[in-house]
Order: C-alpha cells, then sequence, then structure tokens
C-alpha cells in the first residue's frame, strides 16, 4: 500500500493541502526538523506555514517530536480519521446524543479547553452529565493526566481557594491506584481534554463480541456477555483476555435487572453453563465468577470474516478449501481434494489461487534423497496470522482505490453530474470505506 498518498487524502481532507503536504512529507522522510521542512516545502512556504501546519498535526494527535528534535508523524493515527463516524456512532448508542456531540467535537478538533467546551453551540444543555458519563467510561480525559494528584495525595491541592473545591469524580486508573479528575464548569476554563482512541477499539471489542453471542446463541445469551464485558473491558488499557477481571454471576444477575431485562434465573443458568461449555468457550467459570474469552470470540469473528472475503474474491470453491485448511492444519493436495469434493484440478486451481493470494502456504517434503520433484510431496496449509495480515493489507488496498475514486470525484465538474445520482454515489462509496475500516480495525488493532 502506498502510506503517504493514504495519508495525504485523509489529511487534505480534514486540514487542507498544505498540512497534507506536510504530514506527506514526514511520512516519506520517517521524520525532520521544522528547519528540514521548511527547507524543502521553501517554495510552498507562504511563511509560517510549516509551523502552523505542525501545530496542527500536533494539537490532533497526528505527530509527535522526539528527542532529537525530527518530528514524526504516527500513521496508525492518521489512518484512525476514517473510523471516526463510526467511533461517533457508538457513542450515541452507548451514551446519548449530549456524549455524541461531546465527541465529535473533539474528534474534529484533537484537543478542546473547557471553556471551548460550554461556549461551543452544538453541545447542549446536558454537556455536564455527557462529560460525566465519558469521563467514568474512559473516554474522555485530561491532556495529561499524571498533572491530576491521585488518591494517596490530599484533594486539598486542587483548591482553588480555602472554601473552592472542584467537582471531582474517582478514576479508577489501575487496581492499585485511583485519581480523582475535575468536572469542569465554566469556571475550569484552563483544564484541556482529549480523547482516549484506544477505548473506542475496547467498545469496539464489546460490540464484535456481543454481536457474535447474539447470532449464534440468543440476545439473553448476548446481554449476559454484554454484561461481564461493561463491568471489566472498559477498564483495561488493551485487548487481552488474560488481563481481564473476572464478575460475579450475582452481579450479572442485578445488572441484568437494573437494565430492565427480564430474568428467568433457571434459562439463565442453562445460557452461562452452555457458553461456559469447552467446544464454545465464550465465558469460564471460576466458582462463582465468570470470565470473558475475549480472544477466542474474536477469533471466531475474524475466521467467519475471513472465510466471507475469500468467497467475494474467488468463490465457493475456495472458501471451502480455506476452511478445511484452517480445521485440519495440514493436507496434502490429494486429500485436500478428496475432502473438499473437488476434482483433482479444480482442487490444485484453488490451492494455488489462495497461495497467490497469500492465504495459504506449501511445503515441499522430499521422500529420497536426489530431492527430484516427481518425489516430493506437497503439504498445505494456512498460516493465519499472515493470512490476516494478507487480508489487511488488501484491505488497505481497497481502501486506497476508494480514497481515489471519491478524490475524483470531488474534482470533476458539477455540471457533468446529476447532482442526486453523484449524492448517492459519494455516501456509498463513504460508507464501503467504513465497512472496510471496521474489518481492517478486527484484522490488525483488535488483537
Amino acid at each position: 500500500m502506498d502510506i503517504p498518498k493514504v495519508v495525504g487524502i485523509v489529511v487534505e481532507r480534514d486540514f487542507g493541502v498544505f498540512v497534507e503536504l506536510v504530514a506527506s512529507e514526514l511520512v516519506s522522510s520517517g521524520g525532520c526538523t521544522e528547519r528540514e521542512l521548511v527547507k524543502r516545502l521553501e517554495e510552498k512556504d507562504g511563511g509560517g506555514q510549516v509551523q502552523r501546519a505542525l501545530m496542527t498535526l500536533a494539537r490532533n494527535g497526528l505527530v509527535h517530536k522526539d528527542d532529537g528534535g525530527k518530528f514524526r508523524a504516527d500513521v496508525s493515527t492518521i489512518n484512525l480519521r476514517w473510523r471516526f463516524p463510526y467511533f461517533s456512532v457508538m457513542v450515541a448508542e452507548e451514551f446519548g446524543e449530549e456524549a455524541q456531540l461531546v465527541v465529535e467535537l473533539l474528534l474534529v478538533h484533537g484537543k478542546v479547553t473547557s471553556k471551548q467546551l460550554f461556549t461551543d453551540e452544538r453541545v447542549g444543555s446536558g454537556r455536564i452529565s455527557a462529560l460525566e458519563t465519558l469521563i467514568s467510561n474512559r473516554v474522555l480525559e485530561p491532556e495529561k493526566l499524571a498533572a491530576f494528584e491521585t488518591s494517596e495525595h490530599p484533594p486539598a491541592k486542587r483548591m482553588r481557594s480555602s472554601t473552592e473545591v472542584p467537582k471531582t469524580l474517582s478514576i479508577k486508573i489501575n487496581s492499585r491506584e485511583e485519581a480523582l479528575i475535575p468536572i469542569p464548569d465554566k469556571t475550569d476554563s484552563d483544564t484541556t481534554w482529549k480523547l482516549r482512541l484506544s477505548q473506542f477499539h475496547l467498545m469496539a471489542c464489546n460490540k464484535i463480541c456481543t454481536d457474535l453471542v447474539r447470532q449464534t446463541i440468543d440476545v439473553q445469551a448476548g446481554a449476559v456477555v454484554e454484561a461481564v464485558l461493561k463491568k471489566t473491558l472498559l477498564k483495561e488499557e488493551s485487548i487481552s483476555s488474560s488481563s481481564f477481571q473476572s464478575v460475579s454471576e450475582a452481579t450479572i444477575v442485578q445488572d441484568l435487572k437494573d437494565s430492565g431485562t427480564s430474568v428467568d434465573r433457571s434459562a439463565l443458568d442453562g445460557k452461562i453453563e452452555l457458553m461456559c461449555r469447552p467446544d464454545i468457550g465464550y465465558l469460564r467459570r471460576f466458582g462463582d465468577q465468570l470470565h470473558a474469552e475475549v480472544t477466542t470470540m474474536l477469533n471466531i469473528v475474524r475466521r467467519k470474516t475471513a472465510e466471507e472475503i475469500i468467497l467475494k474474491r474467488f468463490g465457493p470453491e475456495a472458501r471451502r478449501m480455506f476452511s478445511l485448511l484452517m480445521h485440519k492444519k495440514k493436507l496434502e493436495a490429494k486429500h485436500a481434494a478428496e475432502l473438499s469434493m473437488l476434482n483433482q484440478r479444480k482442487a490444485r486451481e484453488m490451492l494455488f489461487k489462495l497461495h497467490d493470494a497469500g492465504y495459504a502456504t506449501v511445503q515441499e517434503v522430499p521422500r529420497t534423497s536426489d530431492f527430484k520433484q516427481s518425489k516430493c510431496i506437497y503439504i498445505w496449509s494456512v498460516n493465519l496470522p499472515e493470512a490476516y495480515k494478507r487480508i489487511a493489507q488488501h484491505i488497505d488496498r481497497s481502501c486506497l482505490n476508494l480514497y481515489r475514486r471519491l478524490k475524483t470525484m470531488e474534482e470533476e465538474p458539477r455540471e457533468k453530474q446529476d447532482a442526486d445520482f453523484r449524492r448517492k454515489q459519494k455516501e456509498f462509496i463513504e460508507v464501503s470505506i467504513l465497512r472496510l475500516q471496521i474489518n481492517l480495525m478486527l484484522f490488525r488493532d483488535l488483537k
């Protein structure tokens, strides 16, 4: 994938042509100082533009300055900007429209002071409640959490005067430490807020796992998994089943009742036992504690998505062969043909299609010491991590093609196009990009 071009398209869309030139130069060069940037772009710099562009990129977390004074672009964060519509929808579904307005404001501007939050017309009267919700769920945080004292320090240090104490909220940082973070009011104009973009990945993980359980078992089982994940997932720094805390079954039942879900205890116990079975493995039980096997659920979704992608690219025979290799691990070509119910020629054709795309690997095993090809057997297999990596690369390439098509549409003369058709085509491309980005998040970011 041509990374500078992808970076250039998304940065130009959000910040303009010159900021895109600076970002592309940083990506191409691997990093450079401000003076080097000014020298390289001196013909296009109208005076101070490089500095303003760097400030814009830094404010949105798209570049950082290393110890040597060089600015380096964060390509992964730049690519996240294509997923902002999905992040916004997730926040609206989870926390409401007021929280969505706050998040959209921060997605656009990167970092926002409390004063900007309260003077922006898009943020309504429920902003205090929205901010408390976002902070308590670790979606929103001060720019420097370390600047706020932890619970080991007396809260008097945060007083503005001997009589004034800002409203605070206790936030769990890890299993041992908590922080008291001020909830801003109209006088807290100096607090700068930013989004924890990694938290959106955790929310997406929650949604993916819950949807899987609802589709494969039923809605009540999905509600149980969602309750377990909400108690543990949003408190973690990364997606790893081994790091998640267990939750008592009584707590889950109480949470379901509080959310208005009707609970039949005998049926619920049956669903939990079903999900704890080794052949399903969505949950694990430790006494009366329930533990969500997030990695297992994500792997199931990844495999299904990979099979769907292969089905669309190469057809049902290739999908059947890929699924067979996943389950049987290693097969000789003739055995793969027999098990897939394909003739030898068709089976070899499907195997080589998968091999050329990087989804399957072949190992040559000689039967004699002379290593003649006619006396070798060929063992076919699927290396899932490598296959997922190739799928992510193909998604990147598809996204780049759609980015280019979208940019070409915007540059075409409008009088030559039907306005309604152009609008529908643009919406279709944007939705396609978003779907591809969600799949990319599944194969690259949720591990």
